[in-house]
């Protein structure tokens, strides 16, 4: 609900105060005028506190002539089927709380609502779940949006699925005094319709700014900077006191191939690492920089290793870091092959291992959808993860995030029965989030039974393997059903799987028309 001037004054403090709030009741008018809020915003503040609580605590007299409620408007869509309430009622008690979201985008699909009685606990779910909200606020219909203005919860229901671009707010107040969710979606909403007009405010506010706050609008800037907030990336956040400001600078920079500290990094980089023709075939050689140069720091570039480094010396640490700021994409173009073709072009037994790193570092913070996906793979099929290297699975679910489906599926099932198998099996999987293909559902079941079987990880509980069979396609629950069928015995996680699937066939059923009376069913 949106708060009143004095509730926004208490959240914000008297610092940002533009004009005294007015008196939250009428009694406490005359007492609210003699407050000094000019010279004294703190003291006023707090005795206007003091007031209101008296006010309450005293006690008001009801208004009257309340005029009469509208009633609720008619319904022009359908309500869902009573099979499909009925395994909405079901969810909502707790059966199967993670099929809410599919269920409500199936009812959606089929332009149908919700009956009455499932609006309060629905709205109970929309409270706690905020991403759900505007699915909610379309089937709850007409007779929910009524009940929401009746029971003053219309923030929960704000509007029924917006779509096209995000309009630009009116005016800069929810930047210059909202709280900072309010301003980082003020600032997402006006990055896309008016880039330069976001890109002056973030730099007139900056100098102010917390380094949460910082942190926080660098998160919204995330892989794709528009021009207008290059020039505060390179000449302000490269240079902010904090380490996390900084990182998260670069790695916007990195996603700009065509910003100045992409090429200037690439220029450095280039000089060190050269094609040469040997007996066995072309192969990338590294030469170590001779010494440090100052200016790299301004790139955050270190001198000395960190103490979790101690098997890679300082030149050797210095080219890592070089190569780490280039994006994979200008080293393929620059030596005219695919990501794949150079990654096999890396096989100096002196640097392959140094340069291997550098792409990790890279792709960790901009990982190219063209070169994502082979560096993933070629990751999965080896024989052991690179000393030093960032952790196998976070690396590898960044790798495959803007991945297609089906070649995220591939990279997961090889790292599963590959560099994942020993130690961190059905962490992947079960971390990553995308649909399985239903052409590898085959696949997948051999795969979690032999999780299932063996149950090689502890946190492997029934909410995880829940979360995976909502991934599953409907077209391949019955081929899952049917391997689960063949076993001769299951445990509960496994039965707690076979159920999920279970219950989405009767959610998806539910919602098909029944025959009519004189056909059999």
């Amino acid at each position: 609900m949106n708060p009143d001037a004095f509730s926004t004054l208490m959240l914000l403090g008297t610092a940002r105060l533009k004009e005294p709030p007015a008196a939250p009741f009428p009694v406490l008018e005359k007492a609210w005028a003699a407050l000094d809020w000019s010279r004294q915003p703190e003291t006023a503040a707090l005795s206007g506190c003091a007031l209101r609580a008296a006010a309450i605590g005293a006690g008001w007299i009801p208004p009257s002539g309340f005029a009469e409620e509208a009633p609720c408007e008619p319904e022009t869509r359908s309500m869902a089927p009573d099979a499909a309430a009925l395994i909405l009622r079901r969810i909502l008690e707790g059966e199967a709380p993670e099929c809410l979201e599919e269920w409500l985008t199936l009812c959606l699909k089929r332009n149908f609502i919700v009956h009455p009685r499932d609006l309060p606990p629905l709205f109970d779910r929309a409270v706690r779940s905020r991403e759900i909200r505007p699915v909610i606020a379309t089937v709850a219909g007409n007779r929910g949006a009524w009940l929401a203005r009746r029971e003053d919860l219309e923030d929960l229901l704000p509007a029924p699925l917006p779509s096209g671009p995000l309009e630009a707010p009116p005016d800069d107040e929810t930047w210059e005094n909202g709280i900072l969710p309010e301003r980082a979606f003020w600032l997402q909403a006006v990055r896309r319709t008016h880039p330069a007009r976001a890109a002056a405010a973030l730099a007139a506010a900056w100098p102010q700014e917390s380094g949460d706050n910082r942190l926080a609008f660098l998160n919204v800037i995330g892989d794709s900077p528009t021009d207008e907030e290059l020039p505060l990336l390179e000449s302000t956040a490269m240079k902010d006191r904090r380490r996390e400001v900084r990182q998260q600078a670069r790695n916007a920079l990195m996603s700009r191939p065509d910003s100045a500290f992409v090429k200037r990094a690439f220029d450095r980089a280039a000089v060190l690492l050269r094609l040469e023709k040997q007996q066995s075939g072309p192969c990338l050689v590294l030469e170590l920089p001779e010494k440090f140069d100052p200016a790299w720091k301004e790139d955050g570039i270190e001198e000395k290793p960190p103490a979790g480094l101690k098997s890679i010396g300082a030149k050797a640490f210095h080219a890592l870091q070089l190569i780490s700021l280039v994006p994979l994409s200008l080293w393929t173009a620059h030596f005219g092959v695919d990501a794949a073709g150079l990654l096999k072009l890396n096989r100096d037994p002196d640097t392959a291992r140094v340069i291997l790193l550098g792409w990790l570092n890279a792709a960790q913070a901009n990982p190219e959808p063209e070169s994502a996906g082979a560096l993933a793979l070629h990751l999965a099929g080896l024989d052991r993860w690179p000393h030093d290297g960032p952790p196998p699975v976070p690396l590898l679910l960044r790798l495959i995030s803007g991945l297609p489906d089906k070649a995220a599926s591939a990279v997961v099932l090889a790292a599963e029965s590959g560099i994942l198998k020993q130690g961190a099996a059905g962490q992947l999987i079960n971390a990553s989030r995308f649909p399985v293909p239903t052409e590898d559902v085959a696949d997948w079941m051999a795969v979690i039974l032999a999780w299932l079987k063996s149950q090689p990880w502890l946190g492997y509980q029934s909410a995880s393997i829940r979360q995976l069979a909502q991934r599953f396609p409907l077209a391949g629950l019955p081929q899952a059903l049917r391997v689960l069928s063949h076993e001769p015995t299951l445990g509960s996680l496994a039965e707690t799987f076979a159920n999920v699937l279970e219950f989405r066939q009767q959610l998806h059923a539910s919602f098909q028309p029944s025959p009519p009376r004189d056909q059999p069913a």
